[in-house]
């Protein structure tokens, strides 16, 4: 569905796998499902965050009132969708997290009604 905007997206089977490509290549976003193999999006999260604790995080779940969802937004992410997702949300939820900088990245115009500096580090 992203790639429809020119993003390139990688896949993973499960949470192990993700945390190894994070490790390997880091993103400017990652779409995460609460329910996956041999780790849930809560312990994804948690991982993820001890090593990568800026990297912007939707939840993409067809259970957005479970309990793992509950445990997930414990760790920072920046939206919840629910599934089905439709592409158009889906492209107006990448221009709100990855805002200018994959707009620039991948030649995409930035939507005037998004805040420019979701997503970004904050120096205070």
């Amino acid at each position: 569905m992203v790639e429809r905007l020119g993003c390139r997206a990688k896949s993973a089977t499960g949470g192990a796998e993700a945390l190894a490509l994070v490790t390997n290549e880091v993103p400017d976003l990652i779409l995460l499902d609460i329910v996956m193999p041999g780790m849930t999006g809560p312990e994804f999260l948690k991982e993820l965050r001890q090593t990568h604790s800026r990297i912007p995080v939707v939840i993409v779940t067809g259970y957005p009132e479970g309990e793992l969802t509950a445990e997930a937004m414990k760790f920072g992410p920046l939206l919840l969708l629910s599934k089905p997702v439709e592409a158009a949300e889906m492209e107006k939820m990448v221009r709100l997290v990855a805002g200018d900088r994959l707009a620039r990245n991948l030649r995409i115009e930035p939507d005037a009604t998004v805040p420019q500096d979701v997503g970004r580090e904050r120096t205070a």
